[in-house]
Order: structure tokens, then sequence, then C-alpha cells
């Protein structure tokens, strides 16, 4: 063994050489990369594949198993033979609902429910005297929920598009929303083929061609599956990867992380029927005191599992600190201001994820307000600046990430965030590294800030499950200090603590 193994990696390690499926629950910092390393030094006649969950795990597992790994992203593992072929859709402009409601060949839909009746009914139908419930979906507000549609489609493991994949509409009375629902399903599936088509004009995505690969029946060669944060593996991905025979298969991760259902993940490891069921909670990355923190997270989240920290360490949990390592923001709008500020306080600041991407939207931006048209694959579709800003507003989940840049740069302007960007270095040459909270799950620094652009529980009210999942992931990545932004941060669950 190259590592010194505590009392949970050796069960770990043990029950590898008989368990054909195992389950491993790993807390916060507790090693589980380290674990599965030596599971496969114990077993060196085994090819694994490991499924990271994006491309940074990837390269660091790539450096540390030995030979008998083969490590890849689940997008990875399918590219070469389905992705590679729409290299050049994948790099498309973007399509605003409009667009799309032009290229799908949408018509005005509106759908009527008799309350006498208690049945939907068409437009004219003889109902005459009898309450009537209807709603009108425009086009562009129909190729949103198509498109959407198809999205959460690409997401689950099922064959076919059907009614339930389309969204609900917002506003719409739910007597109505099956019926309005079911008249778009055969539109999504001709989005569906527009997508695979060679010649398509509508946006492809990178889970698109994962798709493809999951209805094709994919299956790795591999014999042994090690699946990371299976927490946040997505149904398409984990029936790939479950569904092949005779194969081992040891899934990893922790459900008190699971932070990206909004892009239609699940826990994986929910209804995985293992052979044996171990975990980790000794946690090598901090001591007792933050380990008592993050533990106040796992209690609202009606956590069994407690994390103990290392008794070697001595970190600390306070409100603020003035010089961190790390600054965890809510949203990439907070991103922005904090780097903004660190900038201006002389500090050497890099963001994660680099500062190419709002700069070049900054750019394009500050080309449709001077009345240019921009190449900017996100906004060459548009003809003006507000145009860009009402997409966001009337299309926020189509729209994604870019709701937070284009609110960032309406209020800072364009020249200002250009020159942010420009400012940022590398992170290895950073004094201060900014991040969103979803962006560091799987990072550490030395002294941590939470920025105070977290949300907070309202009067009466409890924070979303994904909410506390996600201020659990910001309190577990400090090493030494953990500063949590008092009462306007994390520290609002203990009221405040001593700075």
């Amino acid at each position: 063994m190259s590592m010194v193994l505590n009392s949970e990696q050796r069960a770990i390690v043990k029950a590898s050489k008989t368990a054909r499926t195992m389950r491993v629950v790993a807390l916060a910092g507790t090693g589980k990369t380290s674990t599965l390393a030596e599971v496969a030094e114990a077993n060196p006649y085994v090819q694994y594949l490991y499924v990271a969950y994006n491309k940074a795990a990837q390269l660091d597992a790539a450096a540390r198993f030995p030979r008998n790994v083969k490590c890849q992203t689940s997008h990875g593992m399918v590219f070469m033979q389905y992705g590679k072929r729409y290299s050049s859709k994948l790099n498309a402009p973007r399509v605003p609902a409009w667009k799309a409601a032009k290229v799908l060949g949408l018509a005005e839909l509106r759908v009527e429910y008799c309350v006498s009746c208690s049945m939907v009914t068409s437009e004219g139908g003889d109902h005459a005297g009898h309450a009537v419930l209807a709603e009108t979906v425009n086009t562009t507000a129909m190729a949103s929920l198509v498109m959407r549609g198809v999205d959460r489609w690409c997401h689950s493991d099922q064959a076919e598009i059907d009614w339930w994949h389309i969204p609900p509409v917002k506003g719409a009375d739910e007597r109505l929303q099956r019926a309005i629902r079911e008249s778009l399903v055969s539109s999504a599936r001709e989005a569906w083929k527009d997508l695979k088509s060679a010649n398509g004009q509508l946006k492809f995505s990178h889970d698109m061609y994962l798709k493809m690969a999951q209805l094709d029946g994919w299956r790795t060669d591999r014999n042994s599956v090690m699946l990371d944060e299976a927490q946040d593996t997505n149904p398409c991905v984990a029936s790939m990867l479950l569904s092949a025979k005779g194969k081992r298969m040891t899934m990893v991760g922790d459900p008190n992380q699971a932070i990206y259902e909004w892009r239609g993940a699940t826990d994986a490891m929910d209804k995985f029927e293992a052979d044996e069921t171990l975990g980790l909670t000794g946690s090598y990355r901090f001591g007792p005191e933050i380990a008592e923190f993050a533990n106040e997270w796992l209690g609202m989240l009606g956590s069994e599992m407690q994390l103990k920290g290392w008794k070697k360490l001595e970190g600390k949990v306070v409100d603020f600190v003035e010089e961190p390592d790390a600054i965890l923001c809510r949203s990439n709008g907070g991103c922005v201001a904090a780097a903004m500020h660190w900038l201006e306080a002389g500090r050497k600041v890099a963001v994660v994820g680099g500062g190419g991407e709002i700069e070049s939207l900054a750019r394009g931006a500050q080309g449709l307000m001077a009345g240019r048209r921009s190449e900017h694959p996100d906004l060459v579709n548009f003809d003006s600046w507000g145009a860009v800003q009402a997409y966001c507003k009337e299309e926020p989940e189509a729209a994604g990430t870019l709701v937070p840049l284009v609110r960032a740069i309406s209020q800072y302007g364009p020249e200002a965030i250009m020159t942010m960007a420009r400012s940022l270095v590398p992170e290895d040459r950073a004094d201060v590294t900014v991040s969103t909270q979803h962006r560091s799950k799987g990072r550490q620094w030395k002294t941590v800030q939470i920025a105070g652009d977290v949300m907070q529980p309202k009067a009466g009210e409890e924070l979303p499950r994904e909410e506390l999942r996600l201020s659990y992931v910001a309190a577990t990545r400090a090493q030494d200090v953990l500063a949590t932004g008092g009462d306007g941060g994390l520290g609002w669950i203990k009221g405040g603590l001593a700075t």
C-alpha cells in the first residue's frame, strides 16, 4: 500500500476483493479518490473505468490512479464515437426561442377546459353556456417549452420524448397543464430530428450526443466501473453504466452534496442494490471545529452520518478574514463583484474557470450597445442589447448561465467587465481565487471566505434542500480557516461567530 489507511478505508479495500457491487458514501474531504486508487492497486488484474464528474477531477484522478484504470468523464467516454461528428454544431450560436419557433414552424396554441363537463375540449366545441377555462400559448413560449423538454429528456433514461418531459406552463391552470404539454410532444420530437441532422438549425449540446450513445445501447469494454460523484449522475449516464451485464460496479458519492438537480441529476446511489455499503466519515481536509460546523448542515439535511475532523489539524471557524485564499459566491454575478473588489484592493485575483467567457460576452455586449451585430455565439442572433436582456428576463431557464453574466454587464458596463477579466491571473499566481459554490465542489483552499450573496431563509420558511446541500459544500472547502460571512453568509445557522 502506498498510504496509511484508516479503518474505514481498509474495510473498503478488503470488500473490493469479493464484492461485485459496492456503494461508498464518502462525506466531504474523507479521501475518496485516494481510497479508490488503493482499491485499484489492490486489484491489479481488474480493468477499471473511472467516471469523473468533470475534466478537472478526471485529470487529477489520471495522475493518481494505477495503470489498470482508465479515467474519463461521462461525456469523454463517448465523445470520439458520438460527439466528434457534431463538433461544428457544438460551437454554433445560441438559438433564442423566437427563432426556434420559426425553425419548428410553430403556430399559436389554444387549449380549453370545460369546467361543467370536467374535460379538455377543442376550441369552439359544443359547450355553449358552460364555464370554460382557456389558455393561449404564443409561439416563443412554446419553443422554449419544447427545447427545455428535449433537454429534460436527454437527461432521462427513457427512449421516447413524452408529455412529462415538457415543463409545466407558468401561470396556467392545473387542469390545462397536461393538455398543453401533450400538444407539444410532436414538436419536441421534430426538434430532436433537427438536432440529430448535420444540417439542423437548433442549438446542439454535449448532453445530446450522450443521449444518442444511451439510445444506441453504448457499453464500456472495461470489466469494472468506478462511478464518482454518483449523487449528481443523471439517469441517462446511470443507465449506460448500470445496465451492462456482468460488470463490477463501485459507486461513490455523498448524497448531501447533490447540487445539480436543476441539470437533471438524480442520486444514482439511492436505488443501487449493492453487495456492500460502506462509509467514509473521517475528514483529512480539516479539523474538528470546521467538521462541527459542517455537521450543522448535515443535521439540517437529516443525515445519519456525521463528519469527524482530523485531530492533528487546528482549523477554526470565524465570520470574516482579512486575507482569504478563496472567495465562494452563490452566483456568477457574485463572482464578478468579488473579483472587482479584490482587484481594487490591489490583490492578484483568479476566477475558477477563467475570465475569457465573460470578457468575450462583454465585448459582444459593447458592440450591440453601439448598434453593431455581435459574432459572439450567445449573442449573434440578437440585434440589440435590449433584446438580450429581454431574453434573459422572459426565458431564464433557456438562458441559463447567461442570466447572471448579462445582469453583471448591465450593472457594471462592458468596459469595466473587460478590464476586470483582463486583469485576472492563473490560480497558481493568485493571491485570492474567486469561485461559485457549484464550481468549488471537489476543491479545497487554506482559508475560505463565504460571500454575502448566499440564499438566506425567509421568516417561517426553510431553505430548499438543494440550497442546504450547496451550503454544506461551501462549508467544507476550507483546510485551516472557514470564514462563514456571518449572518449575511452561512453564519446564520449559528447566529454568527466571533471574528
